[in-house]
């Protein structure tokens, strides 16, 4: 392979999986990642799975195991088990990384809001978490959703709480959807950093003629303290989202209000994108405008962004 000498290249990245039918509700799988990284070091990963499932329990579990030239070793632990009980519905899940920060796909965090321990600390590093979900749904109007996780790291100095709740009606020609969460991190290992964010939510879906539209409303506050400083401020946010046909649009308008690490009130990021949907198997997206980062939900898809602004073209295509 080419020695890649350059940081800012990609790492060469070959692999091999497999799945296996034990019976028909029983699957075990395995896997061997061989990543070579852009400073010439090699990591060999080998992973193992199990999936079982029936009409009252689901059960998920992963675990991989990493070495490389610098002869450091980490492991990587997740799993997640799902409960039916008439009409309650109960989830667990855990995580536990060793030096585990592959840079091949983002690791399953066990909390609602899929973030990391804290905003500095390196995903997979050194980490442990556990999740629960209660989820009731007493008629079909009616949906109730709490969830809770805790994470923290080997030595306890660096911990995190996750909390969300929603609740959802809908009527005949109307959907509408409460949220509330809140996150809470803090890190004693090298700073005194702590961290909250409160973020609640209204949405509604609804038709006009044929054409499903979806608003959703937010104003999230957020408070920071590094031990010399406290600041907070909010950012509320408005999104509307129409689909007509194999096509959506997404237009979404935020503002920040007070103070944060970054600047002073009065940013704005305002954005809009087109989406089809083409061949049956493939989506085609143009992003223009600004955004701030972070978890995005857009025309029925939500995935992590990275702060941008501009125009931006995306063709995605799955075989």
């Amino acid at each position: 392979m080419e020695n890649v000498s350059d940081e800012n290249e990609n790492d060469n990245i070959g692999t091999v999986d497999a799945d296996i039918n034990i019976k028909d509700n029983l699957k075990i799988g395995g896997g061997y990642i061989m990543q070579q990284q852009f400073d010439d070091n090699q990591r060999d990963i080998v992973t193992g799975r199990l999936y079982f499932f029936n009409d009252l329990f689901d059960l998920n579990a992963e675990y991989a195991r990493s070495s490389d030239d610098k002869n450091i070793e980490g492991t990587g632990i997740y799993s997640n088990a799902t409960a039916y009980l008439g009409k309650f519905t109960f989830l667990t899940a855990y995580k536990k990384y060793e030096n585990f920060n592959t840079k091949i796909t983002d690791l399953p965090m066990a909390n609602h809001s899929g973030q990391q321990l804290e905003h500095s600390w390196d995903p997979g590093r050194d980490e442990e978490g556990l999740m629960g979900e209660i989820r009731f749904l007493p008629n079909y109007e009616n949906e109730l959703v709490l969830n809770y996780a805790e994470g923290w790291n080997s030595n306890f100095k660096v911990r995190q709480s996750d909390l969300y709740s929603e609740f959802k009606h809908d009527f005949e020609n109307l959907s509408i959807k409460a949220e509330y969460g809140a996150l809470e991190q803090i890190n004693t290992e090298s700073a005194n950093n702590w961290y909250k964010e409160l973020t609640p939510a209204l949405s509604f879906d609804f038709m006009v003629k044929d054409l499903p539209i979806t608003i959703k409303t937010e104003y999230q506050y957020k408070e920071e303290d590094n031990g010399a400083e406290n600041i907070s401020h909010y950012e509320p946010k408005l999104q509307t989202d129409i689909s007509i046909g194999n096509y959506s649009a997404s237009i979404t308008i935020e503002n920040q209000l007070g103070e944060s690490q970054e600047g002073d009130d009065g940013e704005f990021w305002v954005g809009a994108e087109l989406a089809a949907s083409i061949f049956g198997n493939t989506d085609i997206r143009l992003f223009v405008g600004k955004e701030k980062g972070g978890l995005v939900c857009r025309n029925g898809v939500c995935k992590y962004q990275a702060e941008f602004e501009g125009l931006r073209l995306t063709l995605t295509t799955t075989f």
